[in-house]
């Protein structure tokens, strides 16, 4: 029996399929969430959580003693735990450590130790830090690493960069390598940095340590091809994951809005604008520390200043460096003369800067794993806007000169003004307003995607697409967040994302043909 497709297209248009797919996709991903919750085993997260207070302390307990007992964590977990508890500096917390790690002495090789860096806080127990330093000298594995961390936990650079070059020399010593290289930048220990270019076993670190070098030195050529390095340098982790499959989905919502006559062209096109994006954060990258380097234009926490270095430093370059990557796709395009696939394939590229930049927010801190649900949107609106105006520009010439200026000097303000509320502590209690921020852009966006857009009937709606997309990528992003810590750490975290989700939402079905929002 063939499908009708104008009633396929209305019944997935009403509101009662379209809050019916989204309750399925929710509860389903609930389910999985915790499903996977309670068959993942214990992580250093979720035991330093159960420290923080007393009436969880018995729990903690308990739990890290399963942890011995099991060696749920591999040896490195066990020392970077070991640290944390070190650096909370409470004696309570250390005893119970103490207590189960004595009761299990041979459950780690590094028992010991860890045990000495623990009683370096015990003022009853003079020789632990000699203890450790003779098991330093001993070359024991981690021991130096525990003294480097001690040291720097008192600030003292200067044995902690030789227990760290100490323990650098274990091959799988990553961490401290690591915490090396970040040390000699601190410290602007350049010659230093020169050294550790050239020994093999660094050779993972090799992108930070020339891209510090090389913006010390202001050689951008070579800084330039450090970027490149950094681009291609993919980690199969979980971030870039979540990152790509977001990317996708988003990817295919906008192909759908083009609705292509033939896919044979506009997908590789498409795909083209997308790399191209990715590719801009390059750029944008060189400018910023050129801004840096070159003018001293670096964030402050002023109100006036923090805001002029949003507009005329972050939203500039990234604008500026998304646009230009566009310019190679803008005659092809204009020849073709479709306004929608100027809009379209501009916004792609605002696609693919979003997608390399999301992999980076996942990887600062979980806090800002949220921006991400807003930024794939944000950056292929305020790029789309751009981008159609610079292509009006390549064919009508100067009767569009004051047009694009006008337009691109506002995606530059707004794209500053919505990053300087969120950061900006000046403007904190003002954080609101980049909810106004954002509606006006998508306000823009989706009323021009409205006007050039075909809206006959297809056999899925966009608006169903897109009611798909954005649940699918939120709830994946909520599994992700609580699995690395839980269901109610996951919903503080993505509070303000759901709520500024809501406003794109919102935009979508009012601005939007067949629209579910009527006024």
């Amino acid at each position: 029996m063939a499908i009708n497709k104008r009633d396929l297209y209305y019944k997935t248009m009403t509101p009662k399929f379209l809050f019916r797919m989204v309750g399925i996709i929710i509860v389903l991903c609930l389910i999985l969430s915790t499903i996977l919750n309670l068959t993942k085993s214990v992580n250093i997260f979720g035991l330093i959580k159960l420290t923080l207070h007393e009436n969880t302390h018995n729990k903690f307990q308990s739990q890290f003693a399963n942890v011995l007992k099991e060696k749920s964590f591999s040896e490195e977990e066990f020392i970077t735990f070991i640290e944390i508890i070190y650096g909370k500096r409470n004696p309570l917390i250390s005893d119970i450590v103490k207590i189960e790690l004595n009761k299990a002495k041979n459950s780690y090789g590094t028992t010991q130790i860890a045990t000495h860096l623990l009683n370096i806080n015990n003022k009853l127990i003079e020789n632990s830090l000699l203890a450790l330093q003779n098991e330093g000298k001993k070359n024991t594995r981690y021991a130096n690493r525990l003294l480097a961390y001690h040291y720097d936990f008192i600030k003292n650079p200067k044995l902690e960069e030789v227990h760290l070059a100490s323990e650098s020399r274990f091959t799988d010593a990553n961490t401290s390598r690591k915490r090396l290289v970040r040390l000699y930048i601190q410290n602007n220990k350049t010659q230093k940095l020169k050294q550790l270019a050239d020994i093999p076993i660094f050779n993972k670190f090799y992108i930070h340590i020339s891209r510090n070098l090389t913006a010390k030195e202001m050689n951008w050529s070579k800084y330039f091809n450090a970027l490149l390095l950094r681009l291609v340098d993919i980690s199969l982790n979980g971030s870039f994951i979540l990152a790509i499959i977001s990317g996708i989905f988003w990817f295919g919502l906008w192909l759908h809005a083009l609705r292509p006559s033939s896919i044979k062209t506009i997908l590789p096109l498409c795909l083209l604008a997308f790399l191209a994006g990715a590719f801009s954060t390059v750029p944008t990258l060189l400018l910023s520390e050129f801004f840096e380097k070159v003018f001293d234009f670096k964030m402050r926490e002023g109100l006036l200043s923090g805001t002029l270095y949003f507009i005329m430093s972050v939203g500039f370059r990234e604008e500026f460096c998304k646009l230009l990557c566009f310019v190679p796709f803008v005659p092809f395009l204009a020849k073709r003369g479709k306004p929608l696939e100027w809009l379209i394939v501009a916004g792609m590229v605002g696609l693919g800067f979003a997608v390399e930049e999301n992999i980076n927010y996942f990887e600062s801190q979980s806090s800002l794993a949220g921006r991400f649900l807003t930024a794939n949107v944000l950056h292929v609106a305020l790029t789309a806007i751009a981008g159609e105006s610079l292509c009006y520009l390549y064919t009508q010439k100067k009767e569009a000169i004051e047009h694009f200026a006008t337009t691109f000097s506002m995606v530059i303000v707004l794209h500053g003004i919505y990053d300087a509320f969120i950061v900006v502590n000046a403007l904190a209690q003002l954080s609101f307003l980049t909810f106004v921020v954002l509606y006006f852009i998508l306000q823009m966006y989706f009323k021009r995607l409205n006007q050039l857009r075909d809206n006959s009937y297809e056999h899925i709606s966009l608006t169903t697409h897109f009611i798909f997309a954005i649940t699918f990528i939120f709830m994946t992003t909520f599994i992700a967040i609580s699995f690395q810590t839980n269901h109610l750490d996951a919903i503080r975290i993505l509070g303000r994302p759901f709520i500024e989700l809501g406003i794109i939402v919102y935009a979508y079905l009012y601005l939007m043909p067949n629209s579910i929002i009527k006024v």
